[in-house]
């Protein structure tokens, strides 16, 4: 129900069908901007793309969506491209937690830290790290 949200978002983008498929698997970080705003886009894209052993280690999966292109990466396979018919205005950058509801969101270039600091506030992060200290 959460992910209604996002459906709203990203209205008539085809990966808005299978984004219910991350709750409880995935955390899920939305980057979306106009022709006007692509080079905040890239650039976001590039601040997290280049931490993506941090990105793994979060289970967080990416969808760019740019003008009239959605991409899909999970850092495993090959990204994955569609169109859209969506109707995008200005840069934005929203994350989602496991559990489908919306954790934060900007309209300006945030570092990967910011979004990582965020997930490992979370309750469900702080316990999945201490499960894998038990563990070691």
């Amino acid at each position: 129900m959460k992910y209604v949200l996002l459906t709203m978002l990203f209205t008539h983008c085809v990966w808005s069908q299978n984004l219910e498929k991350h709750q409880w698997k995935e955390r899920v970080v939305l980057i979306k901007a106009d022709q006007a705003h692509l080079q905040l886009a890239e650039q976001q894209f590039d601040i997290l793309h280049k931490d993506s052993n941090g990105l793994i280690d979060r289970k967080i999966v990416v969808y760019k969506c740019l003008d009239e292109k959605c991409t899909f990466y999970n850092w495993k396979d090959h990204p994955q491209t569609n169109d859209t018919t969506q109707t995008l205005k200005g840069f934005k950058i929203v994350l989602i937690g496991l559990d489908g509801g919306e954790k934060y969101s900007s309209t300006t270039v945030v570092t990967s830290d910011v979004i990582f600091s965020l997930i490992d506030a979370m309750p469900m992060r702080r316990q999945e790290l201490e499960e894998r200290k038990k563990n070691d």
